[in-house]
């Protein structure tokens, strides 16, 4: 794999910043993630956590303060949009053809 790495097996009329002889391996010569490694694709990053909630929205003292989830069913299919009023506890749910801002958005 050294000797890969360090395109010594290429053929001879080889361009430099191609493959070579690594597109032949199973994985065709991609690095592997380390141990410490946390994926960042598709993460959101949320403007506001849980702990700036109102506390009146934490004792649910008054109705109002709603709490929106999504449940994926199978990848790239449906899945179901719930609201919960914290006060009430009443459960509003619906099924979006995908789990899609523009999908869920239009059952909220």
């Amino acid at each position: 794999y050294r000797g890969i790495e360090a395109h010594l097996l290429d053929e001879p009329n080889h361009q430099p910043g191609q493959r070579g002889i690594a597109r032949r391996l199973r994985h065709r010569g991609k690095s592997r993630h380390g141990k410490g490694y946390e994926e960042r694709r598709g993460k959101i990053n949320y403007s506001h956590s849980i702990d700036e909630r109102p506390t009146e929205a934490n004792e649910r003292r008054v109705i109002g303060h709603w709490e929106a989830d999504t449940v994926v069913g199978k990848i790239g299919s449906e899945c179901l949009v719930t609201l919960v009023d914290r006060k009430t506890r009443l459960l509003i749910a619906a099924k979006a053809a995908k789990k899609t801002a523009k999908c869920v958005k239009e059952k909220l």
